[in-house]
């Protein structure tokens, strides 16, 4: 019964990449795999890696995530490239879009993938009631407001968020608080690079 090439198993573990047994080298004479297996003796393990290798990424994983987002006509908008690092986060805690997120469970270590992601996946629909007018006073007088200007709003937490003027009278400044990206389809290529 023919199981595995008889000279592989004459080799050293230098030879091949495969754990080094003990035991008798002409398996010709073993009558199955089975009692193969119990006459030899695994003394080196190659490849320590290679069950976290076969992981596949579950919710509440910390991962690693090299990506490329683009729109719709190919304009990139945001790349872990351009950060200098992949991402990092947990699956399924709420920190990514809805789309992104789904999409890499099941995803294993060094695998690929692109995924298109319609508004409802991603940063939402447009919003109509996101759109704010603010008395044209409360802007700074050396800075002129001009419609598609994009400004930085800080809350009073002291975080930054940008928002784009959308409408400027002499007495009010139209703003959108929607997200940059709502109501766009995304595009983006993912690559896993680790899994803990």
């Amino acid at each position: 019964m023919a199981w595995y090439p008889n000279p592989v198993w004459g080799l050293t573990e230098n030879q091949v990449g495969f754990p080094t047994f003990t035991g008798s080298k002409n398996l010709r004479n073993f009558e199955s795999p089975v009692h193969a297996a119990q006459s030899l003796k695994i003394v080196t393990l190659i490849y320590p890696n290679l069950t976290s290798s076969l992981m596949t990424v579950k919710k509440g994983d910390k991962i690693k995530v090299e990506y490329t987002g683009t729109l719709e006509d190919g304009t990139v908008f945001d790349s872990s490239e351009k950060h200098g690092k992949a991402l990092e986060f947990e699956v399924g805690s709420g920190q990514m879009i809805k789309g992104f997120d789904a999409a890499v469970i099941g995803m294993k270590k060094d695998e690929e993938k692109t995924i298109n992601l319609e508004p409802e996946d991603a940063y939402g629909p447009q919003n109509a009631e996101m759109i704010k007018n603010i008395p044209r006073e409360q802007f700074p007088k050396e800075q002129e407001p001009k419609e598609g200007m994009v400004l930085l709003l800080q809350t009073p937490e002291g975080g930054q968020f940008p928002v784009k003027v959308v409408g400027v009278t002499d007495k009010e400044v139209s703003l959108d608080l929607n997200h940059p990206l709502a109501g766009k389809k995304l595009t983006f290529k993912l690559k896993v690079v680790g899994i803990n």
